[in-house]
């Protein structure tokens, strides 16, 4: 079975950072971010998991002000911070910064939730399924869902 999906995900740049989008396994976007750019995607989806996956590729130690920063996701018209926030970010931490943290005891986590901006290269991952009106009446935590 397959449903119509329709989202948009909204993306600051800070010193235009070079991503890619990906949902499945279908490149969206791909190059440098120069200015707030939303991404619009409408397509056919089958019935279970699917993903939307922003890459920060490009950032090196000389480029202390890069960032990305998700402004929002949007599902059918619905925007919802929890949307943002469900996604997990696992960082490439910059050395020798991560093994000067490491000798200091810190513990540099492997996965991160609830973040909206990243100032690090790695990949923010949203896992999502069909039909979106499911995922999104648990992701807002507003009781069972009956089939």
């Amino acid at each position: 079975m397959k449903y119509e999906f329709d989202m948009s995900i909204g993306l600051i740049p800070h010193n235009n950072p070079s991503i890619k989008l990906n949902l499945n396994d279908t490149i969206i976007f791909e190059g440098q971010l120069n200015a707030k750019h939303v991404f619009n995607i409408s397509k056919e989806l089958s019935f279970g998991q699917h993903c939307l996956i922003l890459e920060y590729l490009d950032k090196t130690n000389n480029d202390r002000d890069q960032a990305i920063e998700i402004d929002y996701v949007a599902f059918e018209g619905i925007k919802a911070d929890r949307f943002v926030w469900a996604g997990e970010y696992t960082p490439i931490y910059p050395e020798p910064w991560a093994s000067e943290q490491r000798a200091l005891g810190i513990e540099l986590a492997e996965k991160h939730k609830n973040f909206k901006y990243f100032g690090w290269n790695g990949i923010w991952r949203l896992d999502f399924e069909m039909p979106i009106f499911s995922w999104i009446h648990q992701i807002e935590n507003l009781g069972w869902v009956y089939y």
